[in-house]
């Protein structure tokens, strides 16, 4: 159900597998406002799961 809502809205979902492994993303939130407040780079970024050919 999600991963169609976010598909619609253009972006690739990925399945990161069962809820427990969520609490690996949780430090981005601390990083996100250090990076957008404190270091006065605005709120229009996010962070993406990049992926390339080797």
């Amino acid at each position: 159900m999600t991963a169609g809502l976010v598909g619609e809205l253009g972006f690739e979902t990925v399945d990161a597998g069962e809820l427990t492994p969520a609490r690996l993303l949780e430090p981005y939130g601390p990083l996100w406002i250090h990076l957008a407040l404190r270091r006065r780079s605005g709120t229009s970024f996010g962070f993406g799961l990049l992926r390339g050919r080797y």
